[in-house]
């Protein structure tokens, strides 16, 4: 267990978590990161290059609710607390009209967009208020700004 602070970055190895998480580092932070695909964790982890005493790479199912509170759990353990949440995880299968966007589809956007970003918060809130100091960082899609016209 080390003092320093603690960083949690979910979905962590992709575009943004690899444009986050060096600064994080840099700014004296401790990692822990989410991923689902193996290759990235190890892209990550080489790109970071600090011991495994400051980071914690673990496959996690942000969209399980007890997979993610025992991924924060093991993380304030290890870490001594948790003190900033970054919620990277996300997906988006636009380009569809409405009408044929089916239920799974529908489903899988909700769960990957909003019920893993409030899975994320929920416990982490705990973690945050036991150290003192914290912040939450939620991320949206610039796709629900860029989105294509519709035409009927």
């Amino acid at each position: 267990m080390t003092s320093q602070r603690t960083a949690v970055i979910t979905g962590g190895t992709g575009g943004l978590g690899r444009a986050i998480a060096p600064l994080l580092v840099a700014s004296g932070f401790n990692l822990a990161v989410t991923y689902i695909v193996p290759e990235e964790a190890e892209a990550l982890e080489q790109l970071l290059d600090v011991g495994e005493e400051h980071l914690l790479l673990r496959r996690v199912d942000c969209t399980d609710s007890e997979a993610v509170t025992d991924f924060m759990k093991e993380t304030a353990e290890k870490f001594g607390g948790i003190h900033i949440l970054v919620s990277l995880v996300g997906g988006w299968a636009g380009g569809r009209d409405i009408e044929v966007t089916d239920d799974v589809r529908f489903d899988r956007m909700v769960d990957l967009n909003l019920r893993s970003a409030f899975y994320a918060t929920r416990s982490a809130v705990p973690h945050l208020r036991r150290a003192a100091w914290g912040r939450i960082i939620l991320v949206g899609s610039r796709a629900a700004f860029d989105t294509p016209a519709v035409y009927l």
